[in-house]
């Protein structure tokens, strides 16, 4: 499997150094796409994981999983062509969720 890996400040995605990075993007097969990227903290641990539609990996398509440091979900976000659209859910728990809400662009 083809990976590629880049070093990021925030959300700016310039990037950088890992001394100057907030997180650390692994893009999954980076010449298929959509492309599957994968967001660690710079500790190794998962924070998002979803797909884009283009090389650049800026516009969203798909399901988008947040997790928080102890690796449970804490938000799934559905996107077409970079717009919210779909079920979006807050999680209580990995598997419990608090707020559900469907959005439509």
């Amino acid at each position: 499997m083809l990976m590629s890996v880049s070093m990021y400040a925030g959300g700016l995605l310039i990037s950088l150094p890992r001394e100057q990075a907030a997180f650390y993007r692994i893009i999954v097969n980076p010449e298929r796409v959509p492309i599957e990227v994968r967001d660690y903290t710079l500790d190794n641990k998962i924070y998002c994981s979803g797909h884009f539609t283009n090389q650049q990996a800026n516009i969203k398509e798909g399901q988008f999983v947040y997790y928080s440091a102890n690796g449970f979900k804490t938000r799934k976000e559905m996107y077409k062509k970079g717009l919210p659209d779909g079920e979006w859910i807050d999680y209580y728990s990995d598997t419990e969720f608090i707020k559900r809400k469907q959005l439509k662009h």
